[in-house]
C-alpha cells in the first residue's frame, strides 16, 4: 500500500506462530514465503548456514530468527515484516502484560472455550478429520467435534512397528466409544527409511526423531481419504504446562515410564549432569547434554562455544516476547521460542502437512482457551504431581475415565536403528551420511562407527 507518496507493504505471522513465514533478500528483491523452498524456487541460491547448524547441533533446534538455510529469516511468531524503499525489517509485535483475569470457574470456563474453539475450526465447505493419539488432548477434540456436529468424524492414528510404548490400542477404544472411522497408518522399518527423505524435504528443519515420518505420512493418508483439515491437538501441552521436564522444573518427579521414554531427549538421562551456565530449564540441560554426544558425529566446532551462542539467542527471544518471566512461565517461554514454534508447529506441523494439502487447525491455541488457561496457576495445573489437572478436571464426565487418567507420553517413534540393525533405514543412514556426498558438516568416519556399534549392540 501507499504511504507518504512510498510503496509500503506489510507482512504478519499469527500469535502463536502455527503458520511459518520466511524472509530473504536477493539483490534488489525482497521474498517472502511460507517454506524456503519456495524461496529458492524464486532464484534465492540453496545454501546451508554453517552457525545456524552448528548451534542447531548444541540444542537440535535451529535458534529463533534463523534458519538452517543461509539467508533465510524465520519470521517469530507475531513477528511484522515491513518492506519499504529502506528495505525489509521485522518487528515483534508489542505484547501487554498479562492481566488480572476476574474470578470464574476455571474448569467450566476451560471447557466451554474449548468447545467454541472447535467448533469454530470446522470447516462448512470441505471435508476434515482428527488426529488421534489415544491420549487426552486428541481424545478432546474428538470427543468435541462429536458433541459439536452430532456425527464424530474419521480420525487418524499413527503406528510405529515394534514400538515399546504403542498408544493406537488406546486409541481405537476412544475411536470406538465414540463411534469414529478409525484409520491406522501402520509404519515398518522399510516404511520409514522410504519416507524419510520426503519428509525431510518437506519439513526444511532438524528432526531428533523418526516421528517426522509419521506426521508426514498421517497426511499423506489425510489428504488420500479426501480430507482437507486435520484438526489436532498441539497446543494443550504448551497452553496447560504438560511436559514431564515441566514437572521437573516445578519439583515433582516424572513417572518411571515417562523417565524411560524421554530420558536423553527432554529428560536428562541417569548421570548426565546440567549443562548449562544459567538457570536453564530441565529440557534445556537435557538437549545440551544430546548436543554434546552429537558433536561427535559432526564437524561442528567447539560444542561449548556453540551452546553458548544458541543459549543467548534463545534468551534474547524469550526477553523480546515475554519479558522477565521467571519460574515455570520462564521454562514454558522458553519451550516454545525454541521447540514448540520452530519444530513442533513448523517442521512437524504445517510443513508436512500442508505437503499433502492438508490444514492443521489446534483448538487449544485459541485466543479464549488459552486465555481461560490463564487463570489456573501453573502449580495448580500440576496438583499432585499430575501434569494438566485443570484440563483433566475440566473433562471429566465427556472422556472415558481411562483417557482422563492416561499421562502424558510423547510422540516418539521407536528406535529402528537398533530394533531393525539390517533394515532399510540402517542402510539408508549409512549410504547418506558416510558416503562421499555426504555433507560437510557430517563426520563420516564417527557416523558409520556408531552404526556399527548399533548393529552389533544387544537389545
Amino acid at each position: 500500500g501507499g504511504q507518504s507518496g512510498q510503496r509500503r507493504k506489510n507482512a504478519a505471522r499469527d500469535a502463536d506462530g502455527v503458520r511459518p513465514l520466511y524472509l530473504a533478500t536477493h539483490g534488489s528483491r525482497v521474498m517472502l514465503g511460507s517454506t524456503a523452498r519456495a524461496l529458492f524456487a524464486a532464484g534465492l541460491p540453496p545454501r546451508w548456514d554453517e552457525a545456524a547448524l552448528r548451534m542447531s547441533a548444541a540444542l537440535q533446534y535451529p535458534p529463533p530468527g534463523r534458519t538452517l538455510f543461509e539467508g533465510v529469516q524465520s519470521v517469530p511468531a507475531g513477528g511484522l515484516i515491513i518492506v519499504d524503499a529502506a528495505g525489509a525489517r521485522v518487528q515483534r509485535a508489542e505484547t501487554a502484560a498479562p492481566t488480572e483475569l476476574p474470578p470464574l470457574d476455571a474448569t467450566l470456563g476451560l471447557r466451554e472455550a474449548l468447545e467454541d474453539a472447535v467448533r469454530v475450526r470446522i470447516p462448512d465447505e470441505v471435508s476434515f478429520a482428527c488426529a488421534l493419539s489415544g491420549g487426552l488432548d486428541s481424545s478432546a477434540v474428538l470427543a468435541l467435534a462429536t458433541r459439536v456436529t452430532g456425527r464424530a468424524p474419521p480420525v487418524f492414528t499413527v503406528c510405529f512397528e515394534g514400538d515399546e510404548q504403542p498408544e493406537w490400542e488406546q486409541a481405537a477404544a476412544t475411536a470406538r466409544t465414540f463411534g469414529a472411522t478409525h484409520h491406522v497408518v501402520t509404519l515398518d522399518d522399510a516404511q520409514l527409511a522410504e519416507g524419510l527423505p520426503a519428509a525431510v524435504r518437506a519439513g526444511e528443519g532438524s528432526a531428533i526423531n523418526a516421528h517426522l515420518v509419521g506426521k508426514w505420512a498421517l497426511a499423506r493418508a489425510v489428504s488420500a481419504d479426501g480430507h482437507k483439515v486435520l484438526l489436532n491437538g498441539e497446543g494443550a501441552d504448551e497452553v496447560n504446562y504438560g511436559y514431564a521436564h515441566l514437572l521437573v522444573d516445578a519439583g515433582f518427579a516424572p513417572t518411571r515410564e515417562q523417565r524411560a521414554l524421554q530420558a536423553g531427549a527432554m529428560l536428562l538421562a541417569r548421570g548426565e549432569r546440567a549443562g548449562g551456565s544459567g538457570p536453564w530449564p530441565h529440557f534445556v540441560d537435557a538437549k545440551l547434554a544430546m548436543g554434546a554426544r552429537l558433536h561427535e558425529l559432526g564437524h561442528f566446532g567447539d560444542a561449548a562455544v556453540n551452546a553458548q551462542a544458541a543459549l543467548a539467542a534463545v534468551d534474547h527471544a524469550v526477553l523480546a516476547s515475554a519479558g522477565e518471566v521467571q519460574g515455570l512461565a520462564r521454562s514454558l517461554a522458553w519451550w516454545r521460542a525454541l521447540a514448540f514454534e520452530r519444530y513442533i508447529l513448523a517442521t512437524l506441523g504445517d510443513a508436512v502437512e500442508l505437503a499433502h494439502g492438508v490444514e492443521g487447525r489446534p483448538p487449544f491455541l485459541d485466543r479464549e482457551v488459552q486465555r481461560a488457561a490463564r487463570r489456573v496457576s501453573p502449580v495448580a495445573a500440576m496438583r499432585g504431581g499430575v501434569e494438566k489437572q485443570a484440563l483433566r478436571d475440566a473433562l471429566r464426565g465427556l472422556l472415558p475415565e481411562a483417557v482422563l487418567a492416561r499421562r502424558k507420553q510423547p510422540f516418539f517413534a521407536s528406535p529402528m536403528l537398533l530394533r531393525e540393525r539390517r533394515g532399510r533405514l540402517h542402510a539408508l543412514c549409512r549410504a547418506t551420511l558416510t558416503g562421499p556426498s555426504a555433507p560437510a558438516f557430517v563426520n563420516g568416519r564417527a557416523v558409520a562407527a556408531r552404526l556399527d556399534r548399533l548393529r552389533s549392540a544387544s537389545l
